[in-house]
């Protein structure tokens, strides 16, 4: 582009300078000399030729610049990408005494997951049969979309009914064990090292007998390096019974290297949540680096600024001129 511009410019100055030669040799004046010698013509002829000057290296130093612009200036930095790799799969029984539970875990979770960055989420729901919402994506919208349905299913607030299809094609409810085997599974790129979690939703109230008991299905993490946060809404039920179910669930969860939250009937998942996403993050980021990359980019910064300038000052000069 350059070598163009130049040839033009040379061209342009030619037919310039040769009109203006023209023009010098088509008006004689006789006695001239008097008007010349004048001193306020000589200082106007001064300011003229000053002006003038001035106008054309504007002109030239604005189609230089623009010239510089159009040949596209670039700059090249070398690019070392760090990703941080993480799986989330929110684990959710959906047995009739956890679904206004549910709806709260589900809401707190689309509004800290619109800050993730890098995370990918999944979601099961399960009850006596396990059910895949959607599997493990960084599609964000898509994820906000899916957990908004969700949480109105949770909340009866539609009449989504399709929401809980398959969940219900085995024998009794809240099959801890094999929702919680199903969330392992769900996991892929077993073979890349990222960073696997899974948020479990529960109130152990376990009818049937499940195939995998959530502390088989514990060691089934355990071996695959994903930890296991649990909430459990009703550790402080009535009976014996429910304390035991409770105290499983802790040491089962604790065993993958994850943390348990019981939650009463006066408090809420919001600060639980919060807190396991917190962890998620602050404690099982894995950053991958890859090559580093030499990068190309377009920088027109400056030049484009010059002829900004350039057209700033060339306007009062222009109008001074025609003056």
């Amino acid at each position: 582009m350059l070598p163009i511009v130049a040839v033009v410019l040379g061209v342009v100055l030619w037919l310039l300078l040769r009109h203006r030669r023209r023009r010098a040799a088509a008006v004689p004046v006789a006695h001239s000399e008097r008007l010349t010698a004048l001193p306020g013509y000589a200082a106007a002829l001064r300011r003229y030729r000053i002006t003038l000057a001035a106008a054309l290296a504007l002109v030239l130093g604005l189609v230089v610049a623009l010239a510089v612009a159009a040949a596209r200036p670039t700059s090249i930095s070398a690019l070392d990408p760090q990703k941080r790799n993480r799986d989330i799969i929110l684990c959710m029984d959906v047995s009739g005494s956890m679904l206004s539970f549910n709806a709260e875990v589900v809401d707190v979770f689309e509004r800290l997951a619109r800050g993730f960055n890098g995370e990918r989420i999944g979601m099961v729901i399960f009850n006596s049969s396990a059910v895949q919402v959607f599997p493990l994506t960084d599609d964000y919208q898509f994820v906000a979309e899916q957990l908004a349905t969700a949480g109105r299913a949770f909340d009866f607030s539609s009449s989504d009914i399709e929401f809980f299809a398959g969940t219900f094609t085995g024998t009794g409810s809240s099959l801890i064990g094999d929702g919680l085997a199903t969330c392992v599974n769900s996991f892929d790129q077993k073979g890349q090292p990222r960073t696997r979690s899974i948020v479990l939703s529960t109130d152990n109230r376990l009818a049937g007998r499940p195939l995998y008991t959530i502390t088989e299905a514990a060691g089934l993490a355990g071996r695959d390096g994903i930890r296991v946060y649990g909430l459990n809404p009703a550790q402080f039920g009535v009976g014996s019974g429910r304390d035991r179910a409770g105290a499983q669930m802790q040491q089962a969860v604790e065993s993958t290297n994850g943390d348990y939250y019981a939650i009463d009937d006066s408090g809420t998942g919001d600060d639980a949540v919060a807190q396991i996403i917190a962890r998620v993050q602050s404690r099982e980021a894995t950053a991958l680096t890859s090559a580093p990359r030499a990068v190309a980019g377009d920088r027109p910064d400056g030049v484009l600024v010059a002829a900004l300038l350039g057209v700033a000052l060339l306007l009062p000069l222009a109008w001074r001129l025609r003056r």
